[in-house]
């Protein structure tokens, strides 16, 4: 277990049975599941379609960020 993952199990609690959207444990493990997923060791695989996708922000002079 990592420290992000203890301190939200101190502060909210185990995670809840059943998903509900607007339960603040269950937002709460979902920002941790979104952490973990975003940061997570790729294959090459994973990587070589990561860097296929096209960003989805640009700055105002239409540049891609």
């Amino acid at each position: 277990m990592n420290m992000i993952e203890a301190a939200i199990k101190n502060y909210y609690g185990e995670r809840c049975p059943d998903h509900d959207a607007d339960c603040v444990v269950c937002q709460a493990w979902q920002e941790f599941d979104t952490i973990e997923y975003v940061h997570k060791p790729m294959s090459k695989d994973e990587l070589a379609k990561v860097e296929q996708i096209k960003p989805r922000y640009t700055r105002h002079t239409g540049e891609e960020l």
